[in-house]
């Protein structure tokens, strides 16, 4: 591991080379463990320092000033290295301003121990592969304008992963409250030099095992732990040694979040244009990943210690939005119907004026290293979602890509929506990219030519997700009367046939009737 790092770092002091003028005002890193999905914020003020790269002469600098994007006096963009452990788990990623809090684009390059250069000494663009190997990813921000020299912007990136922690011990005594271990290296990891910059990690609650007290300063106050302010950064350093290649901060932290995520969320939406509603169901795959009890479970001591802190490691139900013109709501898991639920109406106190709340109780305590699956589903006004646009003659269906269950991050995540039968898909807008985008053809009740369905598939769904999609497809007017004419044609099928078989004469007495003659 340490040749290995060595390698992967004598690649970035090349890169380095090259980069020179960009300098790390500030860098502050704010993590937060204090909610079931990881969230981690890292601001930075940056300046291009006016200065020529090392390794060109004056003439040289002149000649590529405007001919690279990277050149010595102008800077279009922004290389960050993220983790690579980190982007495996993540969700989401954006950047913005800080001053006029302007989205700011950014683009996944690929990892470092793929990442060589042109004979202009540019990062190469055309390497994107997500399985290659390699201890940082590289990414671009893009600034809005060109970063001029002796200019400074503070602009943010904001990641929002799945948790990854581990919890020590893994089993605790039925009562007990759950503690945690997070790691992660003292450094934001850069390619640039940096004079000064701190990491502050924000607890669910104060109480703490044990936290690395070095690197200093570490200063602890309340659930807030910071680290730093460290000066003068060297690029590519990860701790305040140049030997250390693991992480060096360690914080053992007291939790009773129950930090639970959904394992699997498949939801299907289908469209009926015959009924004017809209038919959702969801399967939901939730998994507690919270220390075991030692023992074994008891509902008896459950029950006695119901009302107390430490219960709050096991979730008593989840809550979820529906439409305000829900009906035929169902909830069954394995067994078969839930009874434990409740509805919120528009209006009342837990419900918004166009949702309903959906409150759905597990059929048993979901303790830490169990898992609880079921299906819930309801069917709504087909107008709540659908417009129709006379200019383009196409349907737009508007619906959240996800909606949240208690907003807990999901792994594996599944969409699928189902045209009427006869209609013709147009496209989709998304925004964000999609891991798989799936066509089929599917059969229903009554259905004759069958339907389109449309699967999209994505991992690591965070809240940033909980985004409007919107699907359009054409719906001619023969398309209305596909169902009404295979039924007419089924029974007009069925009516023949009886007449035909009522005439037939299966009788034997006609024969009979010969042999006694």
């Amino acid at each position: 591991m340490t040749r290995y790092h060595s390698l992967v770092v004598a690649i970035l002091l090349l890169l380095y080379s090259i980069h020179a003028t960009l300098i790390n005002k500030n860098i502050i890193r704010e993590v937060d463990l204090s909610d079931q999905a990881y969230t981690e914020i890292i601001r930075i003020l940056v300046l291009n320092k006016n200065e020529g790269i090392s390794d060109k002469s004056s003439d040289e600098h002149k000649k590529d000033r405007n001919k690279s994007p990277q050149g010595d006096k102008e800077y279009e963009y922004y290389e960050l290295l993220i983790p690579k452990s980190l982007e495996m788990q993540m969700g989401s990623i954006k950047a913005a301003e800080i001053k006029t809090k302007t989205p700011m684009s950014i683009k996944r390059i690929g990892t470092i121990a793929k990442l060589r250069k042109d004979n202009e000494g540019n990062v190469a663009d055309d390497i994107n592969s997500k399985n290659a190997n390699g201890l940082y990813v590289l990414y671009k921000v893009k600034f809005a304008q060109p970063l001029k020299p002796e200019e400074r912007i503070s602009f943010k990136v904001t990641i929002s992963a799945m948790q990854k922690l581990q919890a020590l011990p893994a089993e605790i005594e039925f009562g007990g409250s759950g503690s945690y271990v997070y790691e992660r290296e003292v450094h934001v990891v850069s390619l640039y030099e940096t004079e000064n910059q701190k990491t502050i990690i924000r607890l669910p609650q104060g109480d703490t095992e044990s936290y690395s007290l070095q690197p200093e300063p570490v200063n602890k106050d309340g659930k807030t732990i910071t680290y730093g302010p460290y000066k003068n950064v060297k690029p590519y350093s990860i701790s305040t040694t140049d030997s250390q290649v693991g992480p060096n901060i360690r914080v053992h932290f007291v939790s009773d979040l129950p930090y639970l995520e959904v394992r699997k969320n498949t939801r299907e939406v289908t469209i009926s244009h015959f009924t004017g509603t809209t038919r959702i169901v969801d399967f939901y795959d939730v998994y507690n990943n919270g220390p075991a009890f030692k023992g074994g479970f008891s509902r008896i001591d459950y029950y006695k210690l119901l009302d107390s802190k430490a219960q709050r490691t096991i979730p008593r139900d989840f809550s979820i939005g529906i439409s305000g013109s829900a009906k035929n709501i169902f909830y069954k898991d394995e067994v078969g119907n839930v009874t434990s639920s409740k509805i919120y109406e528009p209006g009342s106190s837990g419900g918004s004026p166009m949702t309903k709340v959906l409150v759905l109780s597990p059929r048993y305590p979901l303790a830490g290293g169990w898992h609880y699956s079921w299906n819930h589903g309801y069917d709504s006004n087909l107008s709540s979602n659908l417009r129709f646009d006379k200019s383009t003659g196409l349907y737009n269906f508007a619906i959240p890509f996800i909606v949240g269950l208690s907003e807990l991050p999901v792994r594996e995540y599944e969409l699928s929506i189902v045209l009427p039968e006869g209609a013709i898909f147009s496209n989709f807008h998304i925004p964000f990219e999609l891991e798989e985008t799936k066509f089929s053809q599917v059969y229903s009740f009554l259905d004759s030519v069958g339907r389109t369905k449309i699967t999209f598939k994505l991992s690591n769904v965070v809240s940033d997700h909980t985004v409007p999609i919107v699907l359009s497809y054409r719906y001619p007017t023969y398309a209305y009367l596909i169902k009404p004419l295979s039924v007419a044609a089924f029974l007009l099928v069925l009516f023949i046939s009886s007449m035909f078989i009522s005439r037939l004469d299966l009788s034997l007495s006609k024969k009979r009737h010969l042999k006694t003659e």
